[in-house]
């Protein structure tokens, strides 16, 4: 099955919050679990002419759209979430966000004779996962399976960009 790096689009200025540090950071989403977090926090965004209300963003940690929940739940029912809303006060706009506790994989990445090309290292529990976090040095990355993808593409999804990762068997 081939799996994709998912990403915001660098054509698309997705919301920044403000305020969110000790709340939606790493370290204080790290461990946590759904119940642990409040039922929903409010946040301002910054002011940007050009921003728009992603699907996906991915800072500062990876939260996603109500369309793009309800796609993620037809392919796995099990994931908690908690939800954050963005408010943005200029324009009196607002929008619900969720923060997907995703799984953590340790699976290793190869990088190919071409910088551009990496493969995941097929290690116990990558198979049969539709996403899933993707440590790798300092940063995390959300991979998506081809399927799930398929069918957000097919819901047009704004904002999402996606980088093909090779997926490998383990030797």
């Amino acid at each position: 099955m081939k799996y994709f790096q998912l990403f915001v689009d660098e054509n698309y200025v997705p919301p920044s919050p403000t305020g969110w540090y000790g709340k939606l950071d790493r370290k204080a989403l790290e461990g946590k679990r759904a119940y642990e977090l409040p039922g929903h926090s409010l946040f301002l965004v910054e002011a940007h002419q050009q921003m728009v209300f992603t699907d996906v963003t991915t800072f500062p940690c990876f939260l996603i759209s109500e369309k793009v929940k309800e796609i993620l739940q037809k392919y796995d029912p099990f994931i908690p979430y908690a939800r954050m809303i963005f408010y943005d006060k200029k324009r009196s706009k607002s929008k619900a966000y969720y923060f997907p506790f995703l799984e953590e994989m340790e699976a290793g990445i190869e990088k190919g004779g071409n910088s551009t090309q990496q493969s995941i290292v097929n290690q116990k529990g990558v198979r049969d996962k539709v996403i899933f976090k993707l440590r790798e040095e300092n940063q995390t990355k959300i991979i998506v399976r081809l399927d799930l993808l398929e069918s957000m593409l097919r819901r047009e999804v704004i904002g999402i960009g996606v980088r093909e990762i090779c997926h490998t068997q383990m030797k």
